[in-house]
């Protein structure tokens, strides 16, 4: 599958451009509902570690480093709102899925700027209980990435959306374990489909 690169993601696809998805191999999926069973039950120690670190991450620490009074990051945030508002109106999107929704300061921002479903997915049950408190127009699901698929159908997404943003934000891929980044992509070209867009 070909997709049409968006004027504001130049580091994809280019940046597989080394590695096929073909030759790298990643551990297989774990049941995302209990996060201690995905924890104890993934086949990669790199995995495990990642999970654990993400999944006790408190949001405060997280969220503060983003958007607080000190934080070198709101001018970069503001602007990738920004570029995805204008890829959804230019390119007539019906939907957003967030691989990796963190506290919410994009997807959740978003939800409330925009008049389309938006959906985010994160490991971390702090942070997804943060999100459905502070941003209530958007629908937050506790889940490994990798589930996606199970997650979306579950939801109804699948027959709801027809040109769906699928996003991976700023750092979001690179905190992922390396082993999975290229099934991760994977995923969220086969969500896309023909007519959506990835973002990463």
């Amino acid at each position: 599958m070909t997709k049409e690169k968006m004027p504001f993601s130049p580091n994809f696809p280019n940046s597989l451009s080394n590695t096929t998805l073909s030759e790298c191999s990643s551990p297989s999926p774990s049941t995302p509902r209990d996060r201690s069973s995905t924890i104890k039950s993934n086949q990669s120690v790199d995995f495990d570690l990642e999970c654990k670190l993400w999944s006790g991450l408190k949001v405060n620490d997280w969220s503060n480093s983003i958007s607080g009074d000190q934080s070198i990051f709101i001018d970069l945030y503001e602007a990738t709102l920004a570029k995805i508002q204008t890829a959804i109106e230019e390119f007539h999107l019906d939907g957003v899925i967030d691989f990796g929704c963190g506290s919410g300061e994009i997807l959740g921002e978003l939800s409330e700027r925009i008049d389309i479903p938006c959906m985010g997915m994160d490991i971390n049950p702090d942070f997804i209980d943060h999100c459905k408190k502070t941003y209530p127009k958007a629908d937050f699901i506790e889940t490994s990435v990798l589930e996606c698929e199970t997650i979306i159908a579950e939801r109804g997404y699948n027959n709801k959306f027809r040109k769906p943003l699928i996003m991976c934000c700023n750092n979001t891929l690179p905190i992922l374990p390396e082993e999975i980044r290229s099934q991760v992509v994977s995923l969220m070209l086969k969500v896309a489909g023909a007519d959506g867009k990835v973002l990463i």
